[in-house]
């Protein structure tokens, strides 16, 4: 589908579809069961959340021997979230306020960016952008290998 947008947006603004790669970035919330104890999820349940990006790579210019483009995936690294900021925005609504926005009014911290919670929440050692550059370094990787491994 990446693809198929990018050509799309190139005929809005006239410009000719010629590109290697199209990427694909997906961010939310994943649920998952976990032994961890409550504590450390934020829940009362067996229940952890995770914020993660899944990224896309498909490559316009190397196919399969069926046709289809070369395609690799990632995740980027899954910070924890309270379910009860969870609860909070959707209350809300998902689609009028985002988690971060939520935590941001929780916390009494001037420096604190809501586009970019990721940064605060690992004590300025990880930010949002470094989590999705290092997903799509991961899934351009698995291409390049794809087409080493070719060679050989």
């Amino acid at each position: 589908h990446a693809k198929e947008l990018a050509n799309q947006n190139c005929q809005k603004t006239g410009q000719p579809f010629d590109f290697d790669l199209a990427i694909a970035i997906e961010n939310g919330i994943v649920e998952f069961e976990t032994a961890l104890p409550h504590n450390v999820t934020g829940s009362n349940s067996s229940t952890a959340y995770l914020d993660i990006a899944f990224v896309l790579i498909e490559n316009l210019r190397d196919t399969n021997p069926d046709g289809s483009h070369r395609i690799a995936f990632s995740t980027s690294t899954g910070l924890p979230v309270n379910k009860e900021l969870i609860d909070e925005t959707k209350m809300v609504g998902f689609d009028k306020q985002h988690v971060g926005t939520t935590l941001a009014k929780r916390i009494a911290n001037p420096n604190f960016n809501p586009n970019d919670p990721h940064l605060t929440m690992t004590g300025n050692n990880l930010s949002r952008v470094e989590m999705m550059r290092q997903a799509i370094v991961c899934a351009y990787g698995q291409l390049l290998s794809a087409a080493v491994n070719r060679m050989q």
